[in-house]
């Protein structure tokens, strides 16, 4: 199936479903396709179709953000006279399509982009929205820009019967249900790991979280009017766990703490006397997510992380709370009260 969608002018088409990326490269010629090694090492036969000379394999991770790692890319593009009016396509996760959406955006002014997100997460997340970026000297996404693909192509192939994928985008899409469409958690309530891969099931999930996040950033395309701060609900706490862990809780489970910190926070303070935290749980227990055990003195030493939080406007924070299942409010509080409650959160886990 195909949607179409709109942010600040641009049209995005949203392919979701089955066979749609072997439909995007039948369909489409000159597209040159950047794969993430990993995508394609696990997915042989859906690349061996297509010409050799049309793809570009590039490393994972974090590691190929990098100025030096976009360089290369770009003297490849260049060598090969790479036209302006040619497509580009990243084929991977949240990384790849960071770097290739940075590329997109500058060689040569700008290349007409197109997403396919291979993971759950980055199909409910990080493909919308056009955020893309490097990192540089140790701070992530120091280096970016905002841009559009014309189309995302999400194959369900990628993704069918991974429960660890699921289980690292579990957060997202819960965030996404407690703050902006309570039909999301509402959908996975009704199911299970097992039938959520059944029919059409896991389509659903996706569309109504490309729902929710596409509506956001249609109202706050370049993140100028703290609008989107909504989808950041979880990561204040989440990305200092990340941190301090040394990546050894990854993104998807320290936003799940995240959020129950946050809200735990919240409710101390008296910002609103809602609770997710069952919801967090009943989810969490019914797909069987083994959330990694939060030592008490990690929410300590994410405060040092959280005084450089880049959210922080003199010496304050804007933090998302739920206010009821698809609600909520922005509020403000002062970095330095909130690190306090978030240690005095630590003190009774």
């Amino acid at each position: 199936m195909v949607w179409e969608y709109r942010i600040a002018g641009d049209s995005i088409k949203v392919h979701i479903g089955h066979g749609a990326f072997e439909e995007l490269w039948k369909k489409e010629g000159n597209i040159c396709f950047i794969v993430s090694k990993n995508v394609k090492n696990a997915h042989v036969k859906m690349f061996e179709k297509i010409a050799p000379s049309y793809i570009i394999e590039i490393e994972d991770g974090e590691n190929s953000k990098t100025l030096n790692y976009y360089g290369n890319l770009i003297e490849r593009l260049a060598s090969e006279n790479f036209e302006r009016n040619r497509k580009v396509a990243y084929v991977g996760g949240g990384t790849t399509g960071d770097l290739v959406g940075f590329l997109s955006a500058t060689y040569k002014r700008g290349l007409n982009l197109i997403g396919v997100p291979t993971t759950v997460l980055s199909m409910v997340d990080s493909s919308i929205g056009g955020k893309n970026g490097l990192n540089f000297k140790g701070v992530k996404n120091l280096i970016g820009t905002f841009k559009n693909p014309s189309e995302i192509v999400m194959d369900t192939s990628f993704i069918m019967g991974n429960n660890g994928m699921l289980y690292e985008a579990m957060g997202e899409i819960i965030k996404h249900g407690l703050m902006l469409d309570n039909s999301i958690n509402e959908l996975l309530m009704q199911n299970s790991m097992e039938t959520i891969w059944q029919g059409n099931t896991i389509e659903k999930l996706i569309k109504l979280n490309v729902d929710a996040k596409m509506d956001i950033c249609a109202k706050d395309p370049f993140e100028t009017e703290n609008i989107r701060n909504v989808l950041n609900f979880g990561h204040t706490v989440g990305h200092g766990i990340e941190a301090v862990s040394g990546n050894r809780i990854s993104h998807g489970y320290a936003v799940m703490i995240g959020m129950k910190v946050e809200s735990e926070i919240a409710k101390n303070l008296g910002y609103s006397n809602y609770d997710p935290c069952e919801i967090i749980d009943s989810i969490v227990l019914k797909y069987g997510v083994d959330i990694p055990e939060l030592d008490r003195h990690m929410l300590k030493e994410c405060g040092n992380y959280i005084k450089n939080d880049k959210k922080i406007r003199d010496g304050t924070l804007h933090i998302p709370v739920p206010l009821s299942p698809g609600r909520h409010r922005i509020i403000e509080i002062r970095a330095s009260e909130f690190i306090t409650e978030m240690e005095r959160v630590g003190d009774n886990i």
